[in-house]
C-alpha cells in the first residue's frame, strides 16, 4: 500500500513538469506564428516546433524534478538558462558571420530555446514549491498565478521578435537589406551538351569578369554572381544534363535588367540548345521582353554581349 502511495505521489509529482512542457511548447509555438505574421506557413512551422519542443522539454523532465527537490530558487533559475543557453548557441553556432559570443546568443535560433526553457522554468516555479517537488503550492492556481502565466506566453517571444541573425553582408545574399522573402524575377533552365559542361564553368567566369560581377565558386559549375542589384545562383549539372540559373534582384536594385538581358544573350550565344524561362510554378513562359535591348539582330553576326565573341 506505501509503495502504491509513493508511486501515485510520484506521478502526480511529474504532472507539474508535464504541464510545464506543454506550456513551454506552446509559447514557442506562439513566436513562431508571430514571427511568420500568423499565415499558413507559420501555423505549419508552429505546429512542427510544438511537437519537437514538447518531446525535448518532456526528455528533461527528470532533471529538471531532481533539481527543483536541492536547488534553491535562484540557482534553478540559473540552470534553465544554461540549458536552453547551451542548447541555444548548439543551434546558432553554424552562423559564419557571428563576430562574437554575443552573435550567438542574442539571436533568434538562440533567444527561442532560451525563452522556452524560460516559460517551463515560469510554469514550474509558480506551481511546485522549492525543495518539495512533488507538493504544489497551495495557491499554485490562484487566479494572480493565472495571470503571470497568460501575460508570460503572450510577451516570452518578444525578445526573439526584435533580435536579428548575422547574416551575409555582401551581394550574395538574396535577403540583403533584411527582406524575409526573395522570388526570383528570371528562372532559365537548359540542358548542356558534353563540350558545354567542361565550358560552362569558364564561360560564367569571364562573364563575372566584364560585367564586374563577385563571383562565389561552389562544386563546378555551380557560382554565385551578384552586384548591388542582382544576384545569380548558378546550379549545378543534374539527370539528363540539365542545369539552371536563377536570379533574384535585391530589395532596391533598380538596374537588374541590363546585366540579366546580357547573361541570356551571352548564353544564347554560345548555347546549343534553347534556353527554357520558367515562371514561379514551373511553367514554360515567353524570353523576357527586356533581353532584346541586349542582344544582337537575328541577321547580325554573333559577337557576344560585350563579354566576347564566339563560343569559347
Amino acid at each position: 500500500m506505501q509503495a502504491d502511495a509513493t508511486e501515485r505521489g510520484a506521478r502526480a509529482g511529474y504532472l507539474p513538469f508535464f504541464l510545464a512542457s506543454l506550456y513551454a511548447a506552446g509559447t514557442l509555438a506562439f513566436c513562431l506564428f508571430v514571427g511568420y505574421g500568423g499565415q499558413a506557413l507559420g501555423g505549419i512551422a508552429a505546429g512542427v516546433a510544438f511537437v519537437i519542443a514538447f518531446v525535448c522539454a518532456f526528455v528533461l523532465t527528470p532533471v529538471f524534478f531532481v533539481a527543483r527537490r536541492v536547488l534553491g530558487e535562484v540557482a534553478y533559475l540559473l540552470l534553465h538558462l544554461l540549458i536552453g543557453g547551451a542548447i541555444g548557441i548548439y543551434r546558432s553556432a553554424p552562423n559564419l558571420y557571428a563576430e562574437g559570443w554575443l552573435d550567438l546568443v542574442l539571436v533568434p535560433d538562440s533567444l527561442m530555446v532560451i525563452m522556452t526553457s524560460l516559460a517551463a522554468w515560469l510554469f514550474v516555479v509558480l506551481s511546485v514549491t522549492a525543495g518539495q517537488p512533488s507538493r504544489k503550492r497551495p495557491e499554485s492556481w490562484s487566479l494572480w498565478r493565472w495571470g503571470v502565466l497568460f501575460v508570460g506566453f503572450f510577451t516570452l517571444h518578444i525578445p526573439t521578435s526584435v533580435s536579428e541573425t548575422p547574416t551575409d553582408p555582401s551581394c550574395h545574399n538574396v535577403f540583403l537589406g533584411g527582406r524575409q522573402s526573395a522570388s526570383p524575377s528570371v528562372r532559365m533552365n537548359f540542358e548542356l551538351s558534353e563540350r558545354e559542361r567542361q565550358l560552362i564553368g569558364s564561360w560564367y567566369d569571364r562573364f563575372a569578369a566584364s560585367q564586374a560581377l563577385r563571383v562565389r565558386r561552389h562544386r563546378s559549375p555551380s557560382r554565385s554572381m551578384c552586384n548591388d542589384d542582382i544576384v545569380f545562383r548558378v546550379g549545378g549539372v543534374f539527370e539528363g544534363a540539365r542545369h539552371g540559373v536563377t536570379g533574384y534582384p535585391h530589395d532596391g536594385g533598380e538596374d537588374w535588367q541590363p546585366v540579366t538581358g546580357a547573361l541570356i544573350c551571352y548564353l544564347e550565344d554560345r548555347l546549343d540548345r534553347p534556353i527554357r524561362f520558367t515562371g514561379g510554378g514551373g511553367e514554360d513562359i515567353e524570353r523576357p521582353e527586356f533581353a532584346l535591348a541586349y542582344c544582337a539582330p537575328p541577321d547580325a553576326p554573333a559577337t557576344g554581349v560585350g563579354v566576347g565573341s564566339g563560343s569559347e
